[in-house]
């Protein structure tokens, strides 16, 4: 959620609070080893019925994980640099990140 204005439900744009991450765990450990939010939420009615998530791994070798979520008409990305202690970078601007 940015600034005071409550985040948007991704299925259907009511307020939301619950928000969508993913994780990788090396092994069993129990700490990730990256674990970005997606900037995509869920209002109570959509996190409580449940949810199909398809998920698409596409390789890469540029050390960051790229999410793209999607539902009806909204479309959120995010991107995060692995090993960065979880800084964001703000999608389409990754060259600029050192």
């Amino acid at each position: 959620m940015k600034g005071n204005l409550m985040a948007k439900c991704l299925v259907c744009g009511d307020d939301a609070r619950n928000i969508l991450g993913i994780r990788l765990r090396y092994g069993k450990q129990k700490d990730a080893h990256w674990a970005p939010d997606l900037d995509a939420y869920l209002c109570e009615r959509h996190a409580k019925s449940g949810v199909v998530l398809n998920i698409e791994v596409v390789p890469t070798s540029d050390g960051r994980v790229r999410a793209h979520t999607y539902a009806g008409a909204e479309h959120r990305n995010v991107v995060l640099i692995i090993g960065s202690g979880g800084k964001h970078e703000v999608p389409g601007q990754e060259r600029l990140i050192a």
